[in-house]
């Protein structure tokens, strides 16, 4: 069993350094995130500092990641976090925008 837990959260928000605020959503993916976490150790907590641009539907995209992250925790942050959407609060997608989150896993 897996958990995604900053997803689960919902929504989110920050503003950027202009000042207009960035809403984040998580709409879990159709076929789940065991796929996403099959390569990690079972029983462990993980957070994954992420940077993602924002692409033209809302979702991250060119995500980079610390130095010292393991293919195998890239991987599964960068597979969880299609499932979030990025916007502005008027609904527009934040495209183009660099968004900085971090990604809390847990594998049971």
């Amino acid at each position: 069993m897996f958990a995604l837990l900053a997803a689960m959260l919902g929504q989110d928000s920050a503003a950027n350094p202009e000042g207009r605020t960035i809403v984040r959503t998580f709409d879990q993916p159709s076929r789940g995130i065991s796929r996403c976490l099959r390569d990690l150790p079972r029983g462990r907590d993980f957070a994954v500092p992420v940077s993602c641009e924002v692409n033209s539907i809302g979702g991250p995209t060119r995500c980079e990641f610390e130095p010292d992250t393991s293919r195998e925790l890239r991987y599964a942050a960068e597979c969880a976090s299609r499932g979030y959407k990025f916007r502005w609060e008027d609904g527009r997608p934040a495209t183009g925008e660099r968004v900085r989150f971090t990604v809390r896993m847990r594998t049971l």
